[in-house]
């Protein structure tokens, strides 16, 4: 992974932020370095360079930034950033916020990580229905047993990634015309979202691996060929 060293001067004070990594991830790559005025920008090319695979972030040149507004959004408006993040900014408890992030990344990810949230190709009803219809073939571990998702659990799954999709729909600008998730049909049962502690004290999510293995809906292909890219060095899973 990429690293933040702070540069100092011959007093000791910082006065710039390097982030080092090698091109690859390998031993045997070769360095790469760029440089910041603070460590709030040197944090956010870290993460950007560990989702590209150690490599340089497409549409990034040296010393200058992103040349290219699209390669820089099709990182910003992936659904795994965004979703994560939409979830970090909202005003509710920690455990709450830990709870939805551990679904996204168990039941989510694996399936809509690499995808455009903006894309209606992406996130459309049949991608949404075939989503829910793999959830509804999902096993869950209760304790010792090992169980279908149930009806209640899918809903609060379902709820929680309606909840990401509506706030692109209500950014400023929108980032979508509507909410896929408005049009699906669910299994009937009593509504409970996830962060309901009847439903969801003794839950325990299976394993990326094991999640990989039955969500094997494919995200949709991008014709674009930097996206591909991207894809390629990022994918989950």
């Amino acid at each position: 992974m990429a690293s933040i060293v702070p540069r100092r001067n011959r007093a000791g004070e910082i006065h710039s932020y390097q982030v080092r990594w090698k091109d690859g991830g390998t031993r045997s790559d070769r360095w790469q370095s760029e440089r910041f005025d603070n460590e709030d920008s040197a944090k956010v090319f870290k993460d950007v360079v560990d989702e590209a695979g150690q490599h340089w972030p497409p549409g990034w040149v040296k010393g200058k930034g992103y040349i290219d507004p699209t390669a820089a959004d099709e990182l910003r408006y992936r659904f795994d950033r965004w979703a994560v993040e939409s979830i970090e900014n909202r005003t509710a408890s920690k455990r709450y916020k830990q709870q939805c992030i551990r679904a996204l990344e168990m039941y989510m990810i694996p399936t809509f990580g690499t995808c455009d949230i903006r894309s209606a190709e992406h996130f459309s009803k049949a991608t949404i229905g075939a989503w829910v219809n793999k959830m509804l073939k999902t096993k869950v571990r209760r304790g010792s047993k090992i169980k279908d998702m149930s009806p209640e659990t899918l809903r609060g799954l379902h709820g929680l990634l309606s909840s990401v999709l509506k706030e692109a729909v209500v950014a400023e600008p929108p980032l979508r015309d509507r909410n896929p998730c408005d049009l699906t049909r669910l299994p009937s049962n009593d509504d409970r979202d996830i962060g309901d502690d009847e439903s969801s004290d003794d839950m325990e999510f299976m394993t990326p691996e094991e999640v990989a293995g039955l969500v094997g809906f494919p995200s949709p292909q991008r014709s674009d060929a930097r996206a591909d890219g991207v894809r390629e060095r990022t994918a989950v899973g």
